[in-house]
Order: structure tokens, then C-alpha cells, then sequence
């Protein structure tokens, strides 16, 4: 009476079996990315911010850029109760999630301004640098290889963000007043 069950993800025909050493690389190649742009970012912000804020800048970049999916969906609205202001006012009111707010000239201003929040959030979203792109460890722990297009894919938007940061961090330094 013993029942064998199997899902489709389950079984898969392996043709070929690659080096667990290259993959292992090719695997630390996106946490390499990750720490090369951390870096980049880092120095653009030293360049004009003291050691602590530039510090808590790049913290700020770099929690910002794991929560990408997440503030995506902030910024599209799918998240559960509303924005910001919405919230802040079903917690002092002490209202459920689950009903809509009273309609009125109140419902409106914090509707319109959460709106405009979800637009900063996006244009958050846009400028910084989505790290859980380069995560590869899910491949390698699967035991999966990392093909090539997916090496290339990870490079090509590393630099496309490192080579703006670069250049921008290049002239902020340029314009500073240094003692010569």
C-alpha cells in the first residue's frame, strides 16, 4: 500500500556533469559582483559625504538594493493596506486592514500623498542596483550549472551600473577644493 509520488521538477535528465570547482567560481563571480558594486558605490559616496554618512549611505544602498522585489511592490500598490500615510492613519484610528477608509476630503490629501510616495519608491527602485539579480547560490547549491549567458547577463548590468558610478564619483572628486 505504499504510494510513490513525483513532481515534474522532480526528475530531470542530466547530460553532462561540470567541474564543482568552476561552478563554485562561477557562483562566488555574483558575490563578487555584489561586493564590486558595494565598493563603487561606496567610494562615490566618500567622496563627498564624511566617513559616517557615507557609511550609512552605502548601508542604505545595499539593504535597498536585497529589498528590490519588495519595494517594487510598494511602489506598484500591491502591497496589503495601503501606503505609508494610510497606514499610519488605520494605526492611530486603530482600524482594520480590511475596510476601506471613510470617503472624504482626508481619504483624498492621504491617498494623493501616498501616491506620491509610491513614485519616489519607484524611482528608488530604478536607480539602485538590484543585488538579489546576482545571486547565484540557489544554482550552485542545486547543483546546476551556471551557463554562460547568465555570467554575462550578471557582468553587463554590474557595469552598467559601476561605469555611471564611477564616472559620477570621478568628477565629484574633480570638483572638490583639495589642499595642494
Amino acid at each position: 500500500a505504499q504510494y510513490l509520488g513525483m513532481a515534474q521538477p522532480d526528475l530531470y535528465i542530466l547530460l553532462d556533469t561540470s567541474s564543482f570547482g568552476l561552478n563554485f567560481a562561477k557562483g562566488m563571480l555574483g558575490v563578487w559582483l555584489r561586493v564590486f558594486l558595494i565598493i563603487c558605490v561606496a567610494v562615490m559616496f566618500s567622496t563627498f559625504l564624511s566617513s559616517y554618512v557615507a557609511m550609512l549611505a552605502t548601508a542604505s544602498v545595499f539593504f535597498g538594493g536585497l529589498c528590490i522585489p519588495y519595494l517594487s511592490d510598494l511602489a506598484l500598490g500591491k502591497q496589503h493596506g495601503g501606503g505609508p500615510m494610510e497606514a499610519a492613519k488605520r494605526l492611530v484610528a486603530h482600524e482594520n486592514l480590511e475596510q476601506d477608509l471613510e470617503p472624504g476630503v482626508w481619504t483624498d490629501i492621504i491617498k494623493g500623498i501616498d501616491a506620491l510616495l509610491r513614485f519616489v519608491v519607484r524611482v528608488i527602485t530604478h536607480v539602485l542596483p538590484d543585488l538579489g539579480f546576482y545571486n547565484t547560490a540557489p544554482l550552485v547549491a542545486n547543483g546546476f550549472d551556471i551557463g554562460a549567458s547568465v555570467l554575462l547577463a550578471n557582468i553587463v548590468v554590474a557595469l552598467s551600473y559601476a561605469i555611471p558610478i564611477t564616472i559620477f564619483a570621478y568628477f565629484l572628486l574633480h570638483s572638490r577644493e583639495i589642499a595642494r
